[in-house]
């Protein structure tokens, strides 16, 4: 299953200063080793931004961690992301690897509002003066030698909401470059390339998985993250796919950018991110929710590659709350959604979107719920009842 097999998300309260990861060998009977042996801490590098006397955060912290290799076939090693807090009192995220010791990953950033003039060189954070929380990690691109960061981050240039990033590491550079469609600067003066399906809208917990439903040889980053629909705010699960490397615009992607003065829409590093799943909650029902039951809350989604290759792409959440569809169940469930073969004619034109769908059932009685994910594939998930 790739090297998603090999990563564990974390997610770490009641640490102060002291961030540690550590691994085991194979034997039952093997003793834990501390990376490096004298057990310091991970979170140290004071020249990069990370000043191990610092908080993680004064909120819940959260970490993740993954196998990995910048050549094809190379030896994997760990690479841990995290949030980290810096002063004034704000969160960036950082990603360190280890080989014999622990090295920050990423001297700059690309197409950020901070890369300009970065106060903390190895903040991936696109504004620094913003807080970056709820990082995750994985391998993709060619030969699974890419790394791929995704988090939400307070936005400044709409109104503070919480918006979806990802970024890409770039090993001639030693850069992390943003990738998406521009979405407009809003306040700001740079393009923001956030994946939320709406930027007015509050997104958080994101998580990234490398694969591919189409050309299992060149696996992308495919994202999932919940987000609060523009109807009844409740959280949806959404899930975006990449269109990259090498785009030359976003013109027909959704969720839609905004046009430059040169007629397109930018794509910020070479990439955009189409949303994948049927439309059928927020206002109009013109959001491509993965809930079960779009009246509760979707949270706390995951994502991960199977089959043959990895490409069959499987998300996995819980919903919460009272249900606002009579009969069913208001106790915390938890649901998975697959990526299937689709044989249904295209036939959402008038929505704008370029998938196949097919109407998605909302009954008690109903057993699946299908919903496009990407040409010729469909999301399907069994729900209870």
């Amino acid at each position: 299953m790739g090297s998603r097999a090999f990563r564990r998300r974390r997610r770490i309260g009641g640490l102060t200063a002291v961030l540690v990861l550590v691994v085991g060998a194979a034997p039952a009977s093997a003793a834990v080793l501390h990376l490096p042996a004298d057990g310091s801490q991970v979170n140290n590098d004071p020249a990069a931004g990370i000043d191990p006397n610092q908080n993680l955060s004064d909120e819940s912290p959260n970490a993740d961690v993954v196998g990995g290799a910048l050549t094809p076939g190379g030896v994997t090693v760990p690479w841990a992301i995290f949030r980290q807090q810096t002063l004034p009192n704000k969160d960036q995220i950082f990603v360190r690897s280890f080989k014999n010791q622990w090295t920050t990953r990423g001297n700059g950033t690309v197409g950020g509002q901070s890369s300009s003039g970065p106060t903390f060189s190895g903040s991936l954070n696109f504004d620094q003066q913003e807080d970056g929380e709820a990082p995750e990690i994985d391998f993709a691109g060619a030969g699974r030698a890419v790394p791929w960061a995704t988090w939400y981050e307070d936005t400044a240039a709409f109104t503070d909401h919480e918006n979806i990033f990802a970024s890409r590491f770039d090993a001639s550079s030693g850069d992390w470059i943003f990738a998406g469609q521009s979405r407009g600067t809003g306040s700001g003066t740079v393009p923001v390339p956030s994946l939320n399906i709406k930027t007015d809208q509050s997104a958080e917990n994101p998580s990234v998985a490398g694969g591919s439903a189409v050309d299992p040889t060149k696996p992308g980053p495919w994202v999932t993250w919940q987000e609060t629909d523009d109807l009844a705010g409740k959280d949806q699960i959404f899930t975006s796919r990449p269109i990259g490397p090498g785009a030359a615009n976003c013109d027909d992607v959704t969720p839609l950018g905004v046009k430059e003065n040169t007629g397109h829409v930018p794509a910020v590093g070479g990439f955009c991110f189409q949303q994948t799943g049927i439309l059928r909650a927020g206002a109009n029902g013109a959001e491509p929710s993965l809930n079960v039951d779009p009246t509760r809350d979707g949270i706390e989604p995951d994502i991960a590659f199977t089959g043959a290759q990895d490409s069959v792409p499987w998300v996995v959440w819980y919903e919460v709350g009272p249900s606002g569809i009579p009969g069913l169940h208001g106790n915390d469930m938890v649901f998975a959604a697959k990526g299937v073969a689709d044989t249904t004619p295209a036939s959402a034109a008038s929505t704008g979107s370029p998938w196949a769908t097919r109407p998605a059932g909302s009954s008690t009685t109903a057993a699946r719920i299908s919903t496009a994910c990407a040409p010729s594939r469909r999301w399907s998930r069994a729900r209870a009842r």
